[in-house]
């Protein structure tokens, strides 16, 4: 748990970097300028009350079929995490 939340915080240290690098017109979504980009600390707050729910056992429903019919069109990460 530990390393994977060191890996997670270099990642969301990175992304300011990333960004700079990032063609014109994409955020931190990776989606055209004018969308609102989500800040790290947001996106590391979800990841923790993701992580929360799923170990105490509360996680979401969630409707697969629609889920993967809308991710077919295009992905659009908030983080990614590695890991070994």
């Amino acid at each position: 748990m530990r390393q994977l939340s060191l890996a997670c915080f270099l990642l969301l240290c990175l992304i300011p970097s990333m960004l700079a690098q990032a063609p014109q017109g994409v955020t931190a979504q990776g989606m055209e300028s004018g969308k609102e980009a989500v800040s790290a600390e947001k996106i590391w707050a979800e990841l923790m009350a993701g992580n929360r729910r799923y170990v105490t056992g509360k996680t979401k429903p969630r409707e697969f079929t629609q889920l993967r019919q809308k991710l077919a069109s295009g992905q659009h990460p908030k983080v990614i995490v590695l890991t070994c």
